[in-house]
């Protein structure tokens, strides 16, 4: 599904985890979806666009 709404936005070159793209992710320690919902801990690291900020 995800392929399929980035190549109709016509981003697929820089969307999907592979060699090359950019990326963006946070890092928290949960043991959970749900505990991460209910808990809200303290964000560990954050990666934008593959630098460390």
């Amino acid at each position: 599904m995800d392929l399929l709404t980035a190549k109709t936005l016509q981003i697929q070159d820089i969307y999907g985890l592979e060699p090359g793209k950019p990326c963006s992710l946070i890092i928290v320690d949960g043991t959970d979806p749900w505990d991460l919902m209910r808990r809200m801990p303290v964000t560990t690291c954050v990666i934008y666009r593959g630098r460390v900020v």
